[in-house]
């Protein structure tokens, strides 16, 4: 079986985006002890499984008070984690960039009003961050600080310049120490990230370790001048290749529809588990980005890249924000809040109309869908999806991997939950230990039980207090997770090992055009073949932006082989995945290669 598809598009559009975006930028550069419950008696309430969208802001919402920072806090990395006073927390971030109709992000500011609106929306679905592309002001920061807020804060220089330049290292480094400085005294600033996807073509021109040492001297300056920040930039697949060892956290913009990395080969969690495993195993992994478009006209050749209806947007989201919790990523950030006309502002006037078929339009949590619409938004299906996923994280235990005796548990909730219990197939519910102000753990003794799969399930309530002196039991979220034992026989390794392997560590390029030949070996647990299995494999060329997908059986050796025409110097990935299944048990497995392709002398 053979299936090859070929692409030049970008990440979330054509390449003439990421221009387009490059000059907005620049021209941005100046302005931007649940002890009471077996004493009292309660009487359950359950949500119903559906609340219409015109109902998503009341009157339980309403009902609930936002709690803001009301004396200093203090952010720390620890154990690989970021931290709030002492207590590890998990990033539940929304990209917030809330330009409404008619405005543009380079000659307007965002109206308090409507901001302070859409904090006390965004913190009554239960995110504890904001991410920005550009620094907030003073009183911006302090909006965000009394509605109790985080701050991924980024700050921008103009990312065209030849980053080997002692000038452009210079000007680069001196616009980030100018915002930082700007807003040294505000402590709800988490992190600050100095560029947001770095353009590939710079990258090439200027060279992998140049790009690389301009960063990490930016940080460690940084550091020396602001001795209690933490410095991230948000970096890209196409740019995965770049070493990140210098950094305090590792930030990832990561869709599940581009490239084909992630779309067609490895899928979404296998992706951030490989980013986990290549770059952030001694520090937090931020999933900076993660988004669907329900843009009225899809993409012509980019699958799911727009074209979605509302509730293929709020499940498609679910499974992202899923994905990443499972693969080890300590908190993502949603892109993002509200449509925004503006974008990609590749007509005069594009601000004032909302393109049906321009799919970064089209993204937003709150919908504005045309000129009769409330500019201040409207919450569509997804607002209430986050809102009751974000109620109830459950960090531990990972689905669908191998445990033995005492099964960790570990929740992560909003204020509001005040009980949260777990059961184990069809057994009592048992209530979790209250940990700290928002953890709830426990264990399962998993070792009296038949090896093999089981459903912990998880839930979360709300307990209020009514006049009568009874209290009501408002359920806030119920969760599942498959996860499976093995305490009579040994944890078995991954059931499949996907390898990609190119026939050369390097490539050199002359006048003509050179075949590199890949493999693809798959593998059981006992390191022999696997034959007649499917393989999914993609190559993208930074340097064209091209993309070729395609799939193949595994043969009698339990490999597969491709090849493709090297024509540029830069960075080539070659990437596989494979799904393994057996019964009930089903995991997709992969590898990626990235190589170098030099141009001869």
């Amino acid at each position: 079986m053979e299936n090859m598809e070929k692409s030049n598009d970008t990440p979330r559009g054509k390449k003439s985006i990421e221009n387009l975006l490059i000059i907005v930028l620049i021209i941005t550069a100046g302005f931007i002890g649940f002890k009471l419950f077996s004493a009292r008696r309660v009487k359950e309430v359950t949500k119903p499984e559906v609340m219409p969208v015109k109902e998503a802001l009341s009157p339980v919402l309403e009902e609930r008070k936002v709690t803001g920072f009301y004396g200093p806090i203090e952010v720390e990395i620890k154990d690989n984690w970021f931290c709030l006073n002492g207590e590890k927390i998990f990033i539940k971030g929304m990209g917030y960039g809330a330009w409404r109709p008619n405005q543009l992000p380079w000659l307007h500011r965002i109206n308090p009003d409507i901001m302070e609106k859409d904090f006390e929306l965004i913190r009554s679905a239960g995110f504890n961050a904001i991410r920005t592309w550009a620094p907030l002001t003073r009183s911006e920061l302090d909006l965000a600080r009394k509605y109790g807020l985080l701050v991924i804060m980024g700050i921008w220089f103009d990312p065209t310049r030849d980053y080997g330049s002692p000038a452009a290292q210079n000007y680069a480094l001196n616009m980030a120490l100018h915002d930082i400085k700007n807003v040294q005294s505000f402590d709800n600033i988490m992190i600050f990230l100095i560029s947001n996807e770095p353009p590939v073509e710079r990258v090439l021109i200027s060279g992998k370790e140049t790009t690389e040492s301009m960063f990490a001297k930016m940080v460690e300056k940084i550091h020396e001048l602001e001795k209690n920040r933490y410095i991230s930039f948000s970096n890209w697949p196409q740019l995965a290749f770049l070493g990140l060892d210098y950094l305090d956290a590792v930030c990832f913009n990561v869709f599940s529809y581009n490239p084909v990395t992630v779309s067609h080969c490895l899928g979404y969690r296998p992706y951030v588990e490989w980013l986990k495993q290549k770059h952030a195993r001694n520090k937090p992994l931020v999933i900076s980005e993660f988004g669907l478009s329900v843009s009225p006209v899809a993409h012509a050749s980019i699958e799911r890249y727009g074209g979605l209806s509302d509730e293929e947007q709020a499940e498609g989201m679910l499974e992202m924000y899923d994905d990443l919790v499972q693969a080890g990523a300590t908190g993502g950030c949603v892109f993002a809040w509200v449509d925004e006309w503006w974008k990609n502002d590749d007509f005069s006037g594009d601000e004032t109309k909302h393109d049906k078929n321009d799919p970064e339009e089209w993204f937003g949590v709150l919908a504005i869908p045309d000129e009769s619409s409330n500019i201040t938004g409207t919450p569509r299906l997804l607002y209430k999806a986050l809102k009751d996923y974000n109620q109830a994280i459950m960090i531990e235990p990972k689905k669908m991997d191998y445990y033995r005796a005492e099964v960790p548990i570990e929740v992560f909730v909003t204020e509001w939950a005040s009980l949260v219990e777990y059961q184990v197939d069809k057994t009592k519910w048992q209530p979790l230990e209250k940990e700290g102000r928002l953890w709830w753990k426990g264990s399962w003794d998993s070792s009296r039980v038949k090896d093999g799969e089981h459903i912990l399930r998880i839930r979360a309530f709300e307990i209020k207090s009514e006049e009568t002196g009874e209290e009501e039991k408002i359920l806030l979220v119920e969760k599942e997770a498959q996860i499976w034992t093995f305490n009579k026989t040994r944890i078995p390794p991954p059931p499949i090992s996907v390898k990609v392997i190119p026939d050369e560590p390097k490539y050199f390029v002359g006048h003509k055009t050179i075949d590199a030949v890949v493999k693809v070996r798959v593998t059981d647990a006992d390191g022999n073949p696997v034959c007649r299995q499917r393989v999914d494999y993609g190559i993208f060329e930074s340097s064209y932006w091209e993309q070729v997908k395609g799939s193949k059986v595994t043969d009698e050796k339990g490999e597969i082989e491709f090849r493709y025409l090297l024509k540029e110097p830069g960075f080539i990935s070659f990437s596989a995945g494979s799904t393994y299944q057996k019964g009930n048990y089903q995991r997709r497995f992969g590898d990626i290669v990235y190589v170098e392709v030099v141009k001869k002398k």
